[in-house]
C-alpha cells in the first residue's frame, strides 16, 4: 500500500507523461503520421516509436519538434533537462 506522501510524486510522473504523450502524438499528427514524421526530423519510425516508449526526445530533436510544429520541448525532454532549462532562462 502507499502512503499519502507518495501518491502526488506518482501521480506527478504519471502527469508528466502523459503531457509528454499527447505532444509528441501532436507532433506526430501534424507531421502527417510518425513515417512521414520520422523522415522530417531526420531520424527512422523505429527511433520515433522509441522516443515514446522510453518517455522523452533527445534535446536537440526535441528542439527541432518545437522549431517545426511549435510543441514546447520542455514537455519533450528528459525532467532533469527541463528544470536545467527553467532555472538558465
Amino acid at each position: 500500500r502507499t502512503s499519502a506522501t507518495q501518491r502526488p510524486a506518482a501521480l506527478a510522473v504519471k502527469d508528466k507523461f502523459l503531457m509528454f504523450e499527447e505532444t509528441l502524438d501532436r507532433a506526430i499528427e501534424a507531421g502527417g503520421g510518425v513515417i512521414s514524421f520520422a523522415k522530417t526530423m531526420g531520424v527512422t519510425h523505429q527511433a520515433v516509436y522509441h522516443w515514446k516508449k522510453r518517455g522523452y526526445v533527445p534535446f536537440d530533436k526535441a528542439a527541432k519538434v518545437q522549431n517545426l510544429f511549435g510543441e514546447p520541448m520542455l514537455n519533450l525532454v528528459r525532467e532533469d533537462v527541463a528544470a536545467a532549462l527553467t532555472l538558465n532562462a
